[in-house]
């Protein structure tokens, strides 16, 4: 019996830490349109994108792993690559980014 309880302590443990480490990495998920670019924070990382980098933002509701807790996204096209992102309101980040580029 002890081992049953030994495992079942180790069980909890880890699942709170996957837990916590899904939670730091994801909370909270936000785009922010500074002054001089666009600046995407999930959880503890954050990445600053200048809008000379910027090249369109479209809709997509694309798969592909991304700093986004939705499915309704936003592609943002870069001189080199892009980035997936899922503000509330689509449309008008969408105008707001274009304003900016």
């Amino acid at each position: 019996m002890p081992q049953s309880k030994e495992g079942a302590a180790i069980a909890i443990v880890s699942g709170l830490f996957a837990g916590g480490l899904i939670a730091a990495l994801a909370i909270p998920c936000r785009y922010i349109l500074d002054d001089d670019g666009l600046l995407i924070q999930a959880g503890v990382l954050k990445e600053k994108i200048k809008y000379s980098e910027i090249r369109d933002a479209t809709l997509s509701s694309n798969l592909l792993s991304a700093p986004a807790l939705s499915l309704r996204r936003v592609k943002v096209t870069l001189n080199h690559g892009f980035r997936l992102v899922s503000p509330l309101d689509r449309e008008k980040f969408i105008e707001d980014l274009k304003s900016r580029i």
